[in-house]
């Protein structure tokens, strides 16, 4: 899933470079969420509402990251 979630974001113009983990819940390995951290693209302007809308569009709900991370670069 974070391969498939990871392509799904790439393909967006406003996003450069992106980087999907399963990583556990509360310190449960048992659960995992999924946790994305994306870089904008250059003169991008990346919001996390904007980055869940897209992605909910285009991905089932489980596969729609719990957290998403933007990070400068």
């Amino acid at each position: 899933e974070p391969a498939e979630v990871a392509q799904v974001l790439l393909s967006l113009p406003s996003v450069a470079q992106v980087s999907v983990l399963a990583l556990p819940v509360d310190e449960d390995e048992s659960r995992l969420q999924l946790v994305a951290y994306c870089v904008a693209a250059a003169a991008a302007s990346l919001t996390v509402d904007s980055l869940r809308e897209q992605l909910t569009a285009r991905l089932p709900d489980y596969m729609v990251p719990a957290q998403i991370l933007l990070l400068d670069q």
